[in-house]
């Protein structure tokens, strides 16, 4: 068979013509000029992807849903891209303060001792700890301010504080 690059409609367009039996599979695959084994593999692919087709719109909504959710969460001023720099910076610095605050100053004698200590340190840093980044805020606090502001959607979103 002579090689040929078929685009993704052409080769719908071949396996729904296929489909519809009016034709022969040989006298079909010569016409064409593939294998029969080539023209399976395609319906094979089409058959098993063609509900995606009623899933597009579905997929557009959420991605708007999404975008419109970004947009309300990257106009407020403490929230950033993610990968920039003071993100990096950020990952380090609580990095450290895991070591300091925990790691450097404990001794464990299995993991499992360490990975608890870890959420009870995680729950304290989230709860009791105010950050300075957060307008002197714990964490927990801070999402639960930002969080009801989510809730109502006719007020304006700007930074807990």
């Amino acid at each position: 068979m002579k090689h040929r690059l078929w685009t993704s409609k052409q080769k719908s367009q071949i396996v729904l013509e296929g489909l519809s039996g009016q034709i022969d599979i040989n006298q079909f695959c010569q016409k064409y000029q593939i294998s029969q084994t080539q023209f399976y593999k395609w319906r094979e692919l089409f058959l098993t992807n063609c509900h995606q087709s009623f899933e597009i719109k579905k997929q557009a909504t959420t991605k708007q849903h999404l975008g419109s959710q970004v947009k309300k969460l990257r106009s407020i001023r403490s929230i950033r891209a993610y990968l920039s720099s003071k993100d990096n910076s950020d990952t380090e610095r609580v990095m450290r303060t895991i070591k300091e605050d925990l790691v450097w100053t404990n001794y464990w004698d299995n993991p499992f001792a360490s990975q608890e200590a870890l959420k009870k340190w995680g729950n304290d840093y989230n709860t009791d700890y105010p950050h300075q980044s957060l307008n002197n805020k714990t964490p927990t606090q801070y999402f639960e301010t930002f969080s009801q502001q989510i809730k109502e959607p006719d007020s304006t979103l700007k930074s807990p504080g």
